[in-house]
This record gives structure tokens, sequence and C-alpha cells, in this order.
């Protein structure tokens, strides 16, 4: 730095540093383009532009609401199509793809300017980059290869892509504030969806505030009058209901003063409110689970909760049966279907699952014949079947099966399967194994939570696409790579304490 006094004697200019230079002339830059903007481009826009700029800097120096922002815009209450494009030269970008840009810059500048940073390394990076790379070979085959539409392509690999959230949780959020805050927001957003489905509940499908499937709900081919709701929030809430229960059975406070008692609660409603048996069915088994693993202390409170919540399900019960209408169909048409849960044999030979079995006939065809790269991103696996409409549609039922697995395997073949279930599974078990170690209460009950959640979506996966929807892919990502921030931040505290 240059001494100022040693120059005014001379009666010459103080030289600029060049850090202050660059500064200087990117303010001129900004102000030249705003300048030019004006002219360019209406003031709203403008103004819009301005907004989303400063917003993006306030991400870049506040991560957790980045990717805070990044779950509610596309995993919550918002509509994929009401997202603002903004165009390139080859396509269109999301605002969420800034966002995510904007977090992957940040950890590049980090590792060359600040020298106290350092990449984190975890056991899950290389499956993820193995699998990110089988799905840029699935993207080229699809191109290339069978001659898909390049912006139909880069659709689906757009959502793929955002499992690279990993990365961006496990280098940028690192202590313990940022780590609780992504946690509680993420039952922040599960309570606000489940709130809303219980809205578009009450106003019926007639009147559809929510985006998604808003339809009549049905069991056994009967039709209700009752709504059922699948809303892009449906797996945060799936895995706000868990993550609630099981830290509320961790800290042990009195339920009624509890603001996790309420976002357990209206995270529960969410989820019947999907009528999808198969999140009934992994929350039994995940609890069943939990119950398993923890305490004396813990089983006994559970335990308590049990007899209360079945008390209150059957005054609410009986209240609904008395007041008639639609509250009495909301109550038969939710009791019939989870009760289907146990139907066996008919179950199995119901209309859905029979049309879930003809999909996976034909993609394991394809999957024969296409071992090793699969037939790429978005291709068609099956002809169309009994004249079903192929218009008017914002996704290609040709290409959509219900089956995560086989979804995976067609589209990426064995060179993307293999690494996708390896980088999962040991997400799953290092969880398992690890989250009893963990000192904090709190965070040692998100990642058992995080973890029973991930063993809940494998067995909904089979018949639920999650691997492979945008929004769902949102959430699986940001928990895993919670997960492994409180074992790093674990394992860093411990090393610490240890000398």
């Amino acid at each position: 730095m240059a001494n100022p006094a040693k120059y005014k004697a001379l009666g010459m200019t103080i030289p600029l540093d060049l850090t202050k230079a660059l500064q200087l002339l990117f303010c001129i830059s900004l102000g030249i383009l705003a300048s030019s903007l004006f002219f360019m481009l209406t003031p709203w826009v403008v103004l819009a532009t301005a907004a989303g700029a400063l917003l993006l800097v306030v991400f870049l120096s506040r991560p957790e609401l980045g990717l805070l922002a990044i779950v509610a815009i596309i995993s919550s209450i918002i509509s994929e199509g009401a997202l603002p494009l903004i165009p390139i030269p080859i396509g269109s970008v999301h605002v969420t793809d800034l966002i995510l840009l904007g977090l992957f810059f940040l950890v590049f500048k980090k590792l060359f300017i600040d020298k106290e940073f350092a990449f984190v390394r975890t056991p899950l990076d290389i499956p993820l980059l193995l699998f990110y790379i089988a799905v840029l070979i699935s993207a080229f085959n699809a191109i290339m290869n069978y001659h898909l539409n390049f912006n139909v392509v880069f659709r689906e690999f757009r959502g793929v892509s955002y499992y690279l959230i990993y990365f961006a949780v496990t280098n940028l959020i690192r202590d313990k504030r940022q780590i609780k805050f992504l946690i509680n927001g993420l039952l922040a957003v599960g309570t606000v969806v489940g709130l809303a489905m219980v809205v578009q509940a009450i106003v019926g499908n007639s009147i559809q505030i929510l985006p998604g499937r808003i339809e009549s709900a049905m069991t056994w081919e009967r039709l209700y009058s009752s709504t059922r709701i699948l809303p892009p929030g449906q797996t945060a809430v799936y895995v706000a209901f868990v993550l609630g229960f099981c830290v509320l059975a961790y800290l042990g406070k009195s339920l009624a003063k509890s603001a996790y008692f309420m976002a357990l609660v209206i995270s529960g409603m969410g989820v019947l409110l999907t009528y999808n048996r198969s999140y009934w069915a992994s929350i039994i088994l995940t609890l069943s689970i939990f119950v398993l693993l923890t305490s004396k202390t813990t089983k006994r409170r559970v335990l308590a909760w049990s007899v209360i919540i079945l008390i209150l399900v059957g005054v609410l019960s009986f209240a609904f049966l008395s007041l008639g209408g639609r509250p009495r169909e909301y109550f038969v048409s939710l009791s019939e279907r989870f009760t289907s849960l146990f139907s066996g044999e008919r179950v199995i030979s119901s209309p859905s699952l029979r049309w879930r079995r003809v999909e996976n006939e034909y993609a394991l065809k394809q999957i024969v014949k296409h071992p090793l790269m699969g037939i790429g991103l978005a291709n068609d696996y099956r002809p169309r079947i009994f004249q079903e409409s192929l218009h008017n549609i914002d996704w290609n039922p040709l290409g959509y099966i219900h089956n995560g697995y086989l979804w995976v395997l067609i589209s990426t073949g064995i060179i993307g399967f293999v690494p996708f279930i390896w980088f999962y599974l040991l997400f799953v078990i290092r969880g398992l194994k690890q989250w009893k170690t963990v000192e904090d209460d709190f965070l040692r009950s998100a990642v058992i939570a995080f973890s029973l959640s991930g063993i809940g979506i494998l067995l909904m996966v089979i018949v639920n696409p999650m691997f492979m929807q945008w929004f769902s892919i949102v959430i699986i990502a940001l928990m895993i790579g919670l997960s492994e921030s409180i074992i790093n931040l674990n394992k860093t505290a411990e090393k610490e304490l240890h000398g």
C-alpha cells in the first residue's frame, strides 16, 4: 500500500491499488449498463432485473438463504410453468439456475481467494460425479443418436442436474447456525405447503389454488367429493413430517408449546391429503424403524404420543361422521384408502398397479436392448397405448414411468444407475452409522430423520419416480447434503476437542 503523506508532500496523486481500481471499474461499468438498460427496456423490467441482481448478491453472502430460496421456488406451492425464464443463446435458464450457478461460483471463488477455505471431500463425491458424467453422456446420446429436440432433453437434464446441490451444501454450509437455519427452513416450507393443501381441501377442486394434480379422491374406482392434492411440495411435506416427528421425539418439549408440533400436525395433514398410499406405507416403515433404534426413554415418549393420537383420531372420526357432508366424505375416503393398504391381492390387481406393470414390461425390454448407456434422457421407451392423448400436456407420457429405479436405468444405463445407487445407499448407511455420535440433540434427530426419509423414498420409488422428479430431487439433494454437513461438523468438533 502506498504512503499517502509521501505522495502529498511531493505534490503527486495517490495511486490506487489493483483491487480498488477493479472495484471502481466495475461500478462505472455497472452504471453504464444500467443507464443503457433504461433506454433499451421498460422501467419495470429494469427494476425487476436490479432486484434480482440484489437478491443474488444476498444469496451469495448468505448461501443458506440461496439454498432455501431454491427449495421454496421449486419444491413448494409455485408452478414450474410460472417460473421466469431468462433467454440465452442455446435456450433459456430459470432464476433458480442462476442461484445455483452463483453458489458454485462462490465455492470456486473461495477456493482461489480464501487460503483457509478447502474443498470438503466426502465419500459420496465420487459416485455423484460419476452419475452426473453418465447424465451428460445420456443427454448427448439422446440428442446425437436419437435426434431428440435439444430443449426437451435440456429440460430433463436441468432437473437431474440439481443433485449437484449436494456439493453446494457440503462446501458452503459448514457451521451449526447455517445447518439449523436450513433444517428449520425445510420444516417451514413443508408446513406452508401442508397449510396450503388444507386450504385447497376446504375450497375443493372446483377452484385450483395450488399447482400440480388437484382431483377428486378415488378408491376402488369409487369417486368421492373430497379432494386429492399432489403439489410440487409433496416431497417437502413428507420429509417435514418425518423430520418434525424425530425432532420432537428427541427434544422432548411440551407438545402444546412446541412450534415443531404444529409443523408435525400440519405436514401430517398434507401427507394425508395426497391420498398417496406409498407415502403412508413409507411413514409407517420409517417411524417403526425409528422406534426400534431409539432409547427406552424415547420409546416411552412415542408410546404416550401414540395413545394421545389414537384418542384424538377417535374423537375427530366421530365428529366428522356426525357432521356429514364434505367432512364425512374426507373421513370415509381417507379411511377407505388407508385400509386398502392391507387388501393384498386386491391392491396388486388394481388398475393403477396393472398399468405400472405394463410400463415396467416396456421399460425392461428397452433396458435389455440398451443395458450399458440406456436410451438417453427424455426419450420414449414405449408406444402410444389405448389412444392416449399426447396433446395439451406439459410432460411426455411415453417417457414417463412410475418406477424411479427403471427410469434411471432406462435413461442412463448401467453406467448411471450403479453410481447413483452407490451414492444414495452410502448416504443412508452413513446416516444410520453416524447419527448416534452427533452431540447436539437437534442435529442428531435431523440425521436420523433424513436417513429414515431416505429409506422411505427407497420404498416409494418403486411406484413413484421421485429420483427423476425435479421438485423431489431438490429435497433429496438438500437432505443428503445436510446429513453429510452435520457428520463433518461433528467430526471437526471431535478433532478440536481431542487436540
